[in-house]
């Protein structure tokens, strides 16, 4: 069963699947509410006619066909999300949950290439060609399932490699118009466009689809006033369009907080401002982009900045005090462990003098101590750190990588081994900086780092080493190091 829904009406659609073949068994629609609704609201309507309708056939086919799976298949996270989830929901998305897995079945989602079957319902027809039998298998669109934004370092280099990748498409589709040579500033843009093209609507789908279609938009969409412009790019529009401010930062591209393309826009705004604070960094963002919690954002990125954190890192935290040593609690005769005697002969009865120690002293030690520090500092074999110096400023503090971990008797770690340019040594954690990398990542990676996926779906987990990320993140971060 296929559900879909519109602002103007809803519908459904129920197929019988056989060894590849695929019939039209029914259909049904209906007009949307007068009530304004969200489009995950009308879309929850939708399934929920789709399972009613869902069970009627099954009903009437049972007898007669051996119909062993049943599929809900929907083209809104919201409505499965609701579906499958076990937390206390709203009323009007509760009551109709509750309806639909009356008559269970599995739901699946299916992405929304399905224009066809939308007009199709609304008009009373139905398209015969079924949705697709299983989601791993169907064709996923965008700049974003070519070229995978995680094994990058900075937007240049992604939008370089994009424009390439789009470059070799279109000579692919004009062979008589083949373009060579060095990339062009229209070409940049273009891939640019076309990462702001794929990546809103990841986020932002009902609103670009709403927009797009001349339709009610929603509350997060009034409220940016939201607008698309003619590279069809979500752009916020406001009071200021009789401002002196050029057309970008009077209405600014919108841009999802959580998405690898916005760390790098961010990142490469950081780097713009000088690696300036954090105001400095919002302010030359909003000059082009609009990222909702972009402060929360920007400290984000700052905060994985390498080269920042040469200068405003902070070392590990001290770890709990350790016990104190057996010498200095255990009974010894005077100056056992001291070695010098300035005071002369000392008359003093050995026993006398250590059970007034033991009963005195010891036991009014812990009224002065004062229990501080942490038992698990995040320190790794194979952290790139920082070695503090009491003798040279911080920015020509040496690197080292830490190669072995030192415990105490109370297993908590106390010093580190590390390795630096001039050999070998052992450093407290309290004088090590991290920066957040790891060496040892490095070794796991391959030769190149910048994947480009020609084949237009992503590589899984199986199909690359497990770090393979995290390797290259790294590795660039290391070379940033090198370039300091």
């Amino acid at each position: 069963m296929f559900a879909d829904a519109s602002t103007k009406a809803f519908g459904t659609l129920v197929y019988l699947g056989y060894k590849g073949q695929t019939a039209l068994i029914m259909a049904k629609t209906r007009v949307a509410p007068t009530k304004e609704l969200t489009l995950p609201q009308l879309e929850l309507m939708a399934a929920l006619i789709g399972s009613k309708l869902l069970r009627f056939t099954y009903d009437a086919l049972k007898d007669k066909v051996n119909i062993t799976r049943r599929f809900l298949w929907s083209d809104n996270h919201s409505v499965i999300g609701w579906i499958r989830s076990d937390k206390k929901l709203p009323l009007f998305i509760a009551n109709r949950v509750k309806r639909i897995n009356e008559f269970p079945c599995t739901v699946k989602y299916c992405p929304g290439q399905d224009s066809d079957n939308r007009d199709n319902a609304n008009n009373g027809h139905a398209n015969t060609a079924a949705p697709p039998e299983d989601n791993a298998h169907s064709t996923q669109i965008g700049i974003q399932h070519v070229v995978d934004a995680n094994g990058y370092s900075s937007i240049t280099k992604l939008l370089r490699v994009s424009a390439i990748v789009l470059r070799f498409v279109s000579n692919l589709k004009k062979p008589n118009a083949r373009k060579i040579g060095y990339l062009t500033t229209r070409e940049l843009q273009g891939a640019e466009n076309k990462w702001m093209k794929d990546v809103q609507p990841e986020v932002y789908r009902t609103d670009v689809y709403l927009i797009l279609g001349q339709t009610t938009k929603t509350m997060f969409a009034r409220q940016l006033a939201h607008f698309s412009d003619e590279d069809k790019i979500l752009r916020c529009g406001g009071r200021l369009y009789n401002a002196p401010l050029e057309y970008a930062a009077k209405f600014p591209r919108l841009l999802p907080t959580h998405h690898r393309f916005t760390e790098l826009v961010i990142l490469a705004a950081h780097k713009c401002v000088l690696h300036a604070g954090l105001q400095t960094t919002v302010t030359q963002l909003r000059q082009q982009h609009w990222i909702p919690k972009l402060r929360q954002a920007v400290k984000k990125v700052i905060r994985k900045c390498v080269k920042c954190l040469k200068v405003i890192g902070k070392p590990y935290q001290h770890p709990v005090q350790a016990p104190l040593q057996k010498y200095r609690v255990n009974e010894a005769p005077p100056f056992t462990i001291t070695g010098v005697d300035f005071t002369g002969m000392l008359y003093v009865k050995s026993e006398h003098l250590w059970r007034r120690l033991t009963t005195e002293y010891l036991t009014a030690l812990r009224e002065h101590h004062k229990i501080h520090g942490k038992t698990d500092n995040d320190i790794r074999i194979g952290d790139v750190v920082l070695v503090h110096s009491d003798t040279s400023r911080r920015i020509n503090w040496e690197l080292a990588t830490v190669e072995k971990l030192n415990y105490g008797n109370d297993s908590i770690i106390r010093s580190a081994g590390i390795r630096t340019a001039n050999g070998h040594t052992n450093r407290p954690i309290i004088n090590l900086y991290p920066l957040e990398i790891n060496a040892n990542t490095t070794q796991q990676a391959t030769e190149n780092n910048d994947h480009v996926n020609t084949t237009g779906n992503q590589a899984t987990s199986s199909e690359r080493p497990p770090t393979r990320t995290e390797a290259a993140i790294a590795r660039c971060r290391i070379q940033d190091l090198n370039d300091v």
